[in-house]
């Protein structure tokens, strides 16, 4: 199994897996509610919408879909990376899906339509993570590979601008979160370090840890 993630409101959980599903599962039973199948590889990310109607999850070769999760039917296919799919993630208001991975492209869909709003180059190396601001204004994106230091880039939504490349880390960045009010950036690494950034609103070039708040042994 690769990801699990919680809906919003808390009734289900989604899991990914080596056996081509996403499944979803009430938490309150912890029965499986059913699988969602369709993805002709390995499922390796899964992520709810903020109404938690829908579920898209993101798959080794390249694929991506919006799945109705009372249902079980797929809702959208959206096609574009060109290889292993490692995060996906809704805005806070839904509207928007981004999808990142091998292929070291971030993908912004239109989740009504499932067309491609816009692709954020910027990364030289596979795309690990995405994390959205509680305004939906930016976008964290995170990478990484073997024996090379990760980074984390911030993306205005609107404009697909790269306001920050965050560096620092002396090996791949594998998750990352933004504050509520979007000012402060964490990113943990397989450098056994967490790090504290600054995120302000303005562009900002080199940016500069703040704090390096937590280092960890394995």
């Amino acid at each position: 199994m690769y990801s699990v993630a919680f809906s919003p409101d808390g009734r289900r959980l989604a899991s990914a897996g080596r056996d081509q599903t996403a499944r979803v599962w009430d938490t309150t039973t912890g029965k499986a509610l059913f699988p969602l199948r369709g993805h002709a590889s390995f499922v390796h990310c899964v992520a709810f919408s903020p109404d938690s109607q829908r579920l898209a999850s993101g798959g080794w070769n390249g694929t991506v879909k919006i799945w109705d999760v009372t249902t079980g039917k797929p809702a959208l296919a959206l096609d574009g990376h060109e290889s292993c799919v490692r995060s996906v993630a809704f805005s806070p208001d839904g509207s928007t899906l981004a999808s990142a991975g091998e292929d070291e492209m971030v993908r912004l869909w239109d989740t009504a339509s499932g067309a491609s709003r816009r692709v954020l180059a910027g990364h030289a190396q596979t795309v690990t993570g995405l994390a959205f601001s509680a305004d939906g204004r930016r976008l964290a994106s995170s990478s990484g590979s073997l024996g090379r230091p990760g980074e984390v880039r911030l993306w205005d939504v609107a404009t697909g601008q790269e306001l920050l490349v965050l560096r620092g880390h002396t090996h791949e960045v594998t998750a990352l979160a933004l504050s509520p009010d979007g000012q402060q950036l964490a990113s943990a690494s397989k450098d056994e370090t967490i790090r504290l950034w600054d995120a302000p609103h303005v562009e900002v070039d080199p940016a500069t840890a703040v704090l390096e708040i937590s280092q960890h042994s394995d």
